[in-house]
């Protein structure tokens, strides 16, 4: 192959159809890595770029995540991870990072280590961040996205010539020391990127002791799809905090794919997913421009035609907008409240808007009729009980009934957030360790009530219970909210615990119980129709779960 290969032409090439590299490619294998997440984005892009690069392109999904429930990986799922190395026996080796899955991916790069010696590429938010710490597991770190440095790593092996000089791809020198590659450019035209794979031959799903090869995402009822990459805010919280400075001078961060692409994979998705009754788009800001909103609406109608969600900052959300969205089959929006107190969510967060303002966006969705989803960070040093009493006030004031998701807040290393805690000695270095971030955010990602009988535990478990939308349970808040009422602060705690270990847990006593409960109920008021279509709904589901395990 030339020294001078071009990736950003090749990906142009194989977007039109056309030979980017010699027959010699299909010879080529790769195995694609994702841990704990069935619906990764990268690692499913990458299966469909190297498909469509010729290679024999394998995807693992090793694990998928269940909230604060993961699963570790158990003996016999890394024997079946050994066992598909040893069919596949590829000449290369991508896996896809996160943070928490940092332990998880040393013990897996230590066992592929001993199967093959295949080079071992790692990306994702992780190696893309400390670069230098994803070098302790894998021997190339990729540091920024990935499809123009897998096009140039596949002109490599077709050349038999190593990595090293790849723009982004860090490595180690003979010496042992890191050699900086930079960051790996943006790429600029999403519609160039093959849409993700979706029940593609050779994909793997690993979970519960069990190897399959159909892809759950195939069969479900919701097609999850990306517009587009980047967001406007920096939350001191968020990894993009640390990647849009990086990506200065490197391009636009926030980049929207064409209508019609968007459209397309739409359609194709909804053949290969024939039970899907709803769109879930996954941007960090979805639709900013009034007209692509406008185009979108047209051909989003006309072509897909489900019902959809998606999340926007509220500072974007508009009332013509959101109009064009409903027209075009919006049900369903997010935004983040993080925080009820306004200094803590706009000065320690660094998350624009005030409390009048999000109270105003949530009019705006609730008078369009779009159902109003939102999220509050809890377990937040920086918030005092008094913060959390604004917190209470502010929910009060958005239309009702309302969706809240609660997480607790994570600390990871080198963010603004994790340092102003660490400078206010709220939290300590001890927290940071790889072990640490993989503890609290694999099993403590969403919010877990506390049964510590203080009114500051009170008054979280009263927001974790908004989302129950019982009358009740506002009552029993109000009260604890004016600090004369522990016996409904005890009620608090006591109904937190149980909706977590039904809503999180899953307990089956008493998710089996509530079942029961609505059945004899709808057989009580003569709706025997209601009940056999949910009845073999939640059959249908057991069914599948069973199987998949």
């Amino acid at each position: 192959m030339s020294e001078r290969f071009d990736a950003l032409d090749a990906l142009r090439r194989l977007s039109a159809g056309e030979v980017a590299f010699p027959p010699e490619v299909g010879g080529l294998r790769i195995l694609n890595i994702s841990l704990y997440t069935y619906r990764s984005f990268p690692i499913r892009g990458f299966h469909s770029l190297c498909r469509k690069a010729g290679m024999q392109s394998h995807a693992l999904f090793l694990k998928n995540s269940r909230g604060n429930c993961h699963l570790p990986v158990s003996e016999t799922e890394m024997a079946m991870v050994a066992d598909l190395v040893r069919s596949v026996d590829p000449h290369l080796i991508a896996i896809s990072v996160l943070h928490p899955y940092v332990m998880v991916a040393k013990d897996l790069s230590a066992a592929l280590r001993k199967l093959t010696g295949a080079p071992i590429i790692v990306g994702g938010k992780h190696p893309t961040v400390f670069p230098e710490q994803a070098l302790s597991y894998g021997d190339y770190a990729c540091r920024g996205e990935g499809e123009l440095v897998l096009l140039e790593i596949i002109d490599r092996l077709l050349a038999g010539r190593d990595f090293t000089g790849i723009t982004g791809l860090w490595h180690k020198d003979s010496d042992g020391q890191v050699v900086d590659r930079g960051v790996a450019p943006l790429v600029k035209e999403l519609d160039l990127i093959p849409f993700p794979a979706l029940a593609e031959p050779d994909m793997h799903f690993i979970e519960r002791n069990h190897h399959q090869h159909a892809d759950p995402e195939a069969a479900g009822e919701v097609i999850h799809i990306m517009a587009g990459r980047g967001c406007v805010y920096q939350c001191t919280y968020c990894v993009n905090a640390l990647l849009t400075p990086m990506h200065r001078g490197n391009g636009k961060p926030v980049r929207l794919r064409s209508v019609d692409n968007v459209v397309a994979e739409l359609v194709e998705a909804h053949r290969r997913t024939p039970n899907a009754r709803h769109v879930c788009f996954h941007d960090e800001v979805f639709a900013m421009y009034g007209e692509w909103l406008a185009d979108f609406r047209d051909k989003y109608k006309d072509a897909v035609g489900l019902p959809f969600e998606c999340e926007l900052v509220p500072k974007l959300i508009r009332e013509e907008n959101v109009r064009l969205l409903v027209d075009a089959g919006l049900t369903e929006m997010g935004f983040g409240i993080q925080s009820g107190d306004e200094h803590v969510r706009t000065v320690v967060m660094k998350r624009p808007g005030g409390n009048d303002e999000l109270v105003a966006k949530a009019r705006v969705l609730h008078d369009h009729g779009v159902h109003g989803r939102y999220d509050l960070i809890l377990d937040n040093p920086f918030e005092s009980e008094q913060d959390l009493e604004e917190s209470i006030d502010l929910l009060l004031r958005f239309p009702q009934p309302l969706q809240l998701f609660t997480y607790k807040m994570q600390y990871f290393p080198g963010y603004p957030f994790t340092e102003a805690a660490l400078k206010e000695g709220y939290i300590t270095q001890a927290m940071l360790t790889d072990e640490a971030v993989a503890q609290s955010t694999m099993y403590n990602w969403n919010f877990k009530p506390h049964m510590n009988w203080t009114r500051r535990n009170q008054l979280q478990n009263a927001l974790y219970l908004f989302s129950l939308n019982s009358p009740l349970l506002r009552r029993m808040t109000l009260k604890v909210r004016a600090g004369r009422a522990p016996l409904a602060g005890l009620v608090l705690d006591v109904a937190a615990f149980l909706f977590y270990q039904y809503n999180v847990r899953h307990n089956p006593v008493l998710v089996w119980g509530r079942r029961i409960v609505l059945g004899l109920r709808m057989l009580a008021s003569g709706d025997v129709g209601t009940l056999a279509r949910l009845s073999k709904r939640v059959l249908g589901r057991f069914r599948t779960a069973h199987l998949s395990r």
